[in-house]
């Protein structure tokens, strides 16, 4: 049994890890931090061993930041409420995907394999403007970053969820999957409440 009270990361390839808490749903994340503690447990022979290799300079600069001031420990907050609404609702646009994949071609057997399909695989492609927008503010929340900087993210948010052309790659998936998924579209309105503090104000 593993007593961390810490993220665990398995990994399954070079490029792809199941993350134990969120990394399922991601490709391997690039921050050595990867999201407040990670241990990595790579497979040698039959056991699992823990590993850990970590550049203390890039540790600390990249998960640091100087004391915030009102305005932006309150986008700092948004950030984190955006990036907890986005997992979610990430979640359920893979299964759509993997449903669509298994109707299209044939079942994934294993989440391995969905993992690398989600990483290569061209079919997966449309949902890689989430997943990079994930990836952006875990980084963006461990660092001093500039209010137009979060206010950015407001606005990736808004054209992709809610003011996005309906002719590309991800609406033609998004829209379908909203209007045929229940917990998407209650996990849509969250997103859309948790990125209102983003959203410029004219």
């Amino acid at each position: 049994m593993l007593a961390f009270a810490v993220a665990i990361d398995f990994l399954v390839s070079n490029s792809v890890r199941l993350h134990g808490l969120y990394g399922w749903l991601l490709p391997a994340h690039p921050s050595p931090a990867n999201r407040g503690g990670v241990i990595f447990l790579e497979a040698r022979s039959r056991l699992w061993q823990p590993t850990m290799t970590l550049d203390k300079k890039a540790f600390f600069a990249r998960t640091m930041h100087s004391p915030d001031s009102p305005e932006r420990a309150a986008l700092r907050s948004a950030l984190r409420d955006v990036s907890r609404a986005l997992i979610p609702l990430h979640r359920h646009l893979i299964e759509f995907a993997k449903a669509e994949f298994g109707r299209a071609i044939g079942p994934v057997a294993r989440p391995a394999e969905l993992l690398q399909m989600l990483t290569d695989d061209p079919f997966f492609a449309w949902l890689k403007p989430v997943t990079a927008l994930i990836v952006e503010i875990d980084e963006m929340v461990r660092t001093d970053f500039e209010a137009e900087d979060a206010l950015g993210i407001g606005d990736r948010v808004q054209a992709l969820f809610t003011k996005g052309d309906p002719e590309s790659p991800f609406s033609q998936h998004y829209i379908p999957a909203l209007q045929a998924d229940v917990e998407l579209a209650i996990a849509h309105a969250d997103l859309r409440k948790a990125f209102e503090p983003l959203r410029r104000r004219s």
